[in-house]
């Protein structure tokens, strides 16, 4: 009678315990928070915040599979709520290290374009000294703007400018960029035939439809800065591309910060070289 009852009670135990086990519907909830802790190991995976996010989200993994809903919806939300606390403070920290080094590069760049301002009758005297060498002018310029030059079938130069760059979310020109205008500003000056497209790029953050006015804006703000130096505008196009043409790697900073720029395209440039103009900065 005993052994009778003692098989009952385990038996008894046993559905209890198959009762209690249940199989949870998967509800996006755990693809989320691994996917935010993926994105916060892209800023490190030494951060107490990181190491806390994927803690809890191994958590939440065993919880689904053993279906223990209070220890999964417990566990699933910690994960993705310190794995967002990861993404700030990674972003956070590159957002600072960007600021120093805009701050160093704006101390370098003020000091350019100063140097710029009060050499511009050099600029232009080493232009002239290049007349009718259609090589070493564009050398000269493509140098001066730090862009790399390449001909196209048409012959038209191709002029890529990371370094015609902008900051963040803006078409403001900065000192750096301000400088290399000037030398396109005093070519273009020099040789009244010559045409120039002015074509705005992005970097890939944000909506591609605000990239795209957004590169045109940079193309205009350009636009305007040779305008200002006296450059006609009947002379001058200008377009967007967006963030579809980039020339570095949107996943680091300084990608991002090599793809927000304005490109030169020089049509009618004769293989004669410059052709002197009457008119000046």
């Amino acid at each position: 009678m005993f052994q009778h009852v003692k098989t009952i009670g385990l038996a008894g135990g046993l559905l209890l315990v198959t009762a209690c086990a249940t199989t949870l519907e998967p509800d996006g909830r755990l693809d989320s928070a691994r996917e935010r802790v993926e994105a916060a190991s892209a800023f490190g995976t030494s951060s107490s915040a990181y190491t806390t996010a994927a803690g809890f989200l191994s958590d939440a993994e065993a919880a689904f599979e053993s279906g223990d809903a209070d220890e999964y919806d417990k566990t699933v939300e910690l994960g993705d709520a310190y794995a967002q606390i990861a993404i700030a403070q990674g972003e956070t920290g590159e957002a600072l290290a960007a600021a120093e080094s805009m701050r160093v590069d704006l101390d370098a760049a003020e000091a350019a374009a100063s140097q710029c301002s009060a050499d511009l009758a050099e600029c232009r005297a080493a232009f002239a000294s290049v007349e009718g060498n259609r090589t070493a002018t564009l050398d000269l310029l493509s140098g001066a703007m730090r862009c790399t030059k390449a001909d196209r079938s048409d012959g038209a130069i191709v002029m890529t400018c990371p370094n015609l760059s902008f900051g963040f979310d803006t078409a403001t020109l900065n000192a750096a960029t301000d400088a290399r205008l000037t030398a396109l500003a005093v070519f273009l000056s020099m040789d009244s035939a010559t045409r120039v497209d002015l074509i705005g790029h992005t970097d890939a953050t944000g909506p591609e439809s605000w990239n795209q006015a957004l590169s045109v804006k940079r193309a205009e703000t350009a636009s305007t800065f040779l305008q200002n130096e006296g450059v006609s505008s009947a002379r001058i196009t200008t377009s967007g591309q967006g963030e579809s043409s980039p020339v570095a790697s949107n996943d680091t900073r300084q990608g991002r910060a090599q793809n927000r720029r304005v490109d030169v395209v020089l049509h009618n440039m004769t293989d004669d070289g410059m052709s002197m103009a009457s008119e000046g900065l």
